[in-house]
């Protein structure tokens, strides 16, 4: 069902990016969609259609139905993951189930999330929510190498979702290696650490 995506807001340009950039040929610089915004183009990135889906579904569209819309279901997943991160981040702070539980209810339904619903990247807000429980979860002296690889693909996967969700991602990474960096040597062996 796409009539919900053209009623004229935000997610109206960011459902055609992607509808047009199904139809491209594939080229150089790679996201190039010359037929929309004719007669100059533009690029799937710049339509805010998210151009790591936008690309994934490109490879597979002879097999998708026409029309096809992904902005549902990524909706559903930012969602699903904007709870789930919640509960861990207060996992950090708070050992009782419960109240980690309520708190990722509190980040599922928080305004800021909520008015965000029409526009699909920047309803990603779990990548900073993600971002927040990588800084201030417990780390393992000998699991330093899985934590940097961890933000490299938080900070990848922001990226390919919105440049500016990419650019804060990029800070808490930078931060948090910093910090781990200075002090790593200082760093508890800690049990069950997540």
């Amino acid at each position: 069902n796409v009539e919900w995506l053209m009623a004229g807001l935000d997610e109206t340009p960011h459902f055609l990016g992607w509808h047009f950039f199904r139809r491209e040929a594939w080229s150089f610089p790679p996201g190039l969609i010359r037929s929309y915004v004719d007669p100059l183009g533009t690029s799937v990135g710049y339509t805010d259609s998210i151009p790591g889906l936008a690309f994934v579904c490109k490879l597979f569209a002879a097999f998708l139905p026409d029309p096809f819309q992904y902005s549902g279901p990524w909706m559903f997943v930012c969602h699903s993951l904007q709870a789930a991160f919640g509960y861990l981040l207060m996992g950090t702070v708070c050992q009782h189930r419960w109240v980690q539980l309520l708190a990722g209810l509190f980040f599922l339904v928080s305004p800021v999330m909520i008015f965000r619903t029409f526009h699909i990247a920047l309803a990603s807000h779990w990548l900073l929510v993600a971002s927040l429980w990588c800084y201030y979860r417990p780390v393992h002296r000998h699991a330093l190498q899985h934590y940097r690889l961890w933000w490299a693909g938080l900070v990848g996967i922001a990226g390919l979702v919105h440049p500016y969700l990419g650019i804060m991602v990029l800070a808490f990474a930078g931060a948090s290696i910093a910090r781990e960096s200075l002090v790593s040597y200082h760093l508890p062996v800690v049990d069950g650490a997540r």
